[in-house]
């Protein structure tokens, strides 16, 4: 049973880790739009990243079952989960302190980086 549960969460982190990866350089021309004055685009393809990985919560039972035994682990998910908030709500989060391209790149890219490590070392762990 233990055997069969790890090699679930193994098969999960997997696919999980394949989903961060394309969201990476997806953020990248995010980026660049705000950059370049094509926000409205920008927006767009962010709105359709943070749909895809939003799920993958704090509330997501399987990843308090990954995550959920390190304290470390679910404060770092937990930050990632709030820069997707901030985010999906740039207008209303922003305000005058950000302009939504230099949020991406200083607080989201490497918040999504720093998470992105964790799950990574989850599954060395895990193998």
């Amino acid at each position: 049973m233990t055997k069969k549960l790890t090699a679930a969460k193994e098969r999960f982190l997997q696919q999980y880790i394949g989903l961060l990866e394309e969201v990476e350089p997806s953020l990248t021309f995010v980026i660049e739009c705000y950059e370049q004055g094509d926000g409205d685009i920008g927006e767009r393809l962010l709105r359709k990243v943070l749909e895809g990985i939003a799920p993958y919560d704090e509330q997501n039972m399987t990843m308090v079952s990954i995550f959920g035994q390190a304290e470390a682990d679910m404060e770092v998910l937990a930050a990632y989960q709030n820069v997707i908030y901030v985010a999906s709500n740039m207008e209303e989060e922003l305000g005058d302190e950000w302009s939504p391209g230099a949020y991406m790149r200083d607080v989201f890219l490497p918040t999504h980086k720093k998470w992105m490590k964790r799950v990574e070392g989850k599954l060395k762990e895990l193998e």
